[in-house]
C-alpha cells in the first residue's frame, strides 16, 4: 500500500547500519528502489515511495498468487533430486479421457519410461501406463485415464526416475493456461540469470503457479 510504513524490526534484526548501508525494495516489474541508511533511516520506520497505480497483469497477480502459496506451504512445493531423466513442470491437456504427458519430458533423452500419476487433491485418483520417446522426437503412450487437474508425474526408466507437477486441462482451455504458464517459466529463467536463483527454488515457484492456476 503506498504509503505504509516498513517496520524496520521485520526486515533485518540484531545488525548494525551506518551510513553506507541501504536497503532494496524490488518490484514484480524488475523496478528496484534504494534507500540509504544515512541518520536514523535504517533504525526507523520508512514509507513505501510512490509509484502511479497501474492494474496488475496476470503475470504480476500470477507470481504474487504463486509466491503468498510458497511462503505459506514451503515444504508442499519442494523438488527432489532427479537420476537419469528430468521431467519438467508442464500443463498438459486431456483429451476424449486420455492425457499426453509429453510436454513434461520436454528434452528427455529417448527411452521407455514407467509413469505414475497422482492427483495432489484426492489420493483416490492415480494411475500408471507407459510413455515412450524415439531419436527423432516422436512418442508414443497407454491411455492415462483421469479427469483435469493437478497432478504429481513420476517416471521411472533404467537409468532412473524423476518427479514433476502437471496440471492436467481439457482441450478448450488447455491453450491459454499453458501460455499463461509459459509466460512465469520465461520469467523464472530471467530471474535465474539475472539473480542466481537456483534450480530447486525455481521449480519450487513453478509448482506454486501450476497450483494457483488449478485454483482460478
Amino acid at each position: 500500500v503506498v504509503g505504509q510504513l516498513v517496520p524496520p524490526d521485520r526486515l533485518y534484526q540484531s545488525c548494525d547500519r551506518g551510513s553506507d548501508d541501504f536497503l532494496e525494495i524490488a518490484r514484480w516489474d524488475s523496478s528496484v528502489d534504494k534507500l540509504t541508511c544515512a541518520g536514523l533511516a535504517c533504525n526507523t520506520p520508512q514509507p513505501l515511495p510512490h509509484v502511479e497505480y497501474e492494474p496488475a497483469s496476470f503475470l504480476s497477480r500470477l507470481g504474487s498468487a504463486a509466491s503468498r502459496l510458497l511462503s505459506g506451504q514451503p515444504t508442499r512445493y519442494v523438488t527432489t533430486a532427479a537420476r537419469g531423466v528430468n521431467l519438467r513442470e508442464a500443463v498438459i491437456v486431456i483429451d476424449d479421457q486420455s492425457i499426453d504427458p509429453g510436454p513434461a519430458f520436454q528434452g528427455a533423452p529417448p527411452g521407455s519410461y514407467r509413469v505414475m500419476l497422482r492427483s495432489l487433491s484426492d489420493a483416490a485418483l492415480a494411475t500408471t501406463g507407459e510413455y515412450s520417446v524415439t531419436a527423432d522426437g516422436s512418442a508414443d503412450s497407454t491411455a492415462f485415464d483421469l479427469p483435469a487437474g493437478l497432478y504429481l508425474m513420476r517416471a521411472i526408466s533404467d537409468t532412473g526416475r524423476s518427479d514433476a507437477w502437471v496440471l492436467v486441462q481439457p482441450r478448450e482451455t488447455v491453450d491459454a493456461v499453458r501460455a499463461q504458464f509459459r509466460s512465469l517459466e520465461q520469467l523464472s529463467l530471467e530471474w535465474q540469470e539475472s539473480s542466481g536463483l537456483d534450480e530447486s527454488t525455481r521449480r519450487s515457484l513453478l509448482r506454486a503457479a501450476l497450483d494457483a492456476l488449478s485454483r482460478q
